[in-house]
């Protein structure tokens, strides 16, 4: 999978140097023109039904022998390639092509070579690996209420969500009068994890009991959008959070607006890693061809 990375990247950087060259001006798939003022979007409409073998300004870059390469190891990750590479630009891209209902030419259009870059990208999505805060289902907390100190750490899980995302963890410092805490979350992207800075979180205590506390954002910390309160049963290891949102807010972008209550529960950060980590496996082998789809059921059938 690492080689595959590397030949995309030398791929992605080719498609770069043609978009700054200058050719000819009549557009045609057998003759070069200018291409320096498209996008990458403009670029795949343009040239996207064009076969590689057409297009003689990308052998001059030895594009050609690159893709080759490219092309059998994808191929052999996607569960296409049967033979020796010589073989792959014929038979695993025909059968490549007939189960995506693309005409069976045995060559690739520059548009089927983009949706192979972005199958091997997606299928390259890394492991991430949570710190081990509580088991399965739990949370993990210490300290007790009756000493006035409590700390707990975990992942948060939507309720009515079957995977924790994205991937997150916090830990919360609890005392009778204020709480702290750090919020960590992070984004997976094709390849790469990106880690968004560390949040500190300030926490009023609403409520201290014998066996359980609710505490919510200080007014410093709140962003005046959301209403959050943090319920926290020490005894059961149970800790829920619920999320409102404010009649007067509308939020923009991924979160978007909620149109009613949403409950959280923190759980164990390890379990939801390795939860969120099959899923991503999983869905990358109904990016694979249909053989090896049947295949890997097959084998882990047996094997579990």
């Amino acid at each position: 999978m690492k080689r595959i990375s590397k030949i995309i990247g030398v791929i992605t950087v080719m498609f770069y140097l043609t978009s700054s060259s200058s050719f000819a001006a009549d557009f045609s798939c057998t003759n070069s023109v200018d291409i320096s003022d498209l996008g990458v979007e403009q670029f795949e409409e343009k040239y996207g039904n064009c076969l590689l073998s057409e297009l003689s300004w990308v052998d001059e870059l030895g594009f050609d022998d690159t893709m080759i390469t490219f092309l059998g190891l994808t191929l052999t990750e996607l569960g296409y390639w049967r033979n020796d590479l010589g073989a792959v630009a014929k038979e695993s891209i025909g059968a490549y092509q007939r189960e995506k209902g693309y005409v069976e030419t045995g060559e690739l259009t520059i548009k089927e070579m983009s949706e192979l870059i972005e199958t091997i990208e997606k299928m390259n999505t890394p492991d991430v690996y949570l710190p081990s805060g509580g088991d399965g289902e739990k949370p993990a907390i210490y300290g007790s209420t009756e000493k006035g100190y409590v700390s707990f750490e975990g992942t948060w899980k939507i309720e009515g969500e079957n995977i924790a995302y994205p991937y997150n963890f916090s830990r919360y410092e609890c005392f009778k009068q204020s709480c702290r805490a750090v919020e960590i979350n992070l984004k997976v992207s094709g390849s790469n994890v990106n880690m968004y800075s560390p949040n500190i979180v300030d926490y009023d205590v609403l409520e201290w009991n014998e066996y359980d506390f609710i505490i919510k954002k200080s007014a410093e910390t709140d962003d005046g959008c959301r209403k959050n309160q943090i319920h926290v049963n020490v005894e059961l290891k149970e800790v829920f959070q619920i999320t409102k949102q404010m009649k007067t807010c509308k939020l923009l972008g991924e979160e978007g607006n909620l149109s009613s209550p949403r409950i959280s529960r923190l759980v164990g950060s390890w379990d939801a890693g390795m939860e969120l980590n099959k899923k991503n496996l999983n869905d990358s082998h109904k990016l694979m061809s249909s053989k090896m789809q049947v295949f890997l059921k097959e084998f882990y059938a047996r094997h579990g």
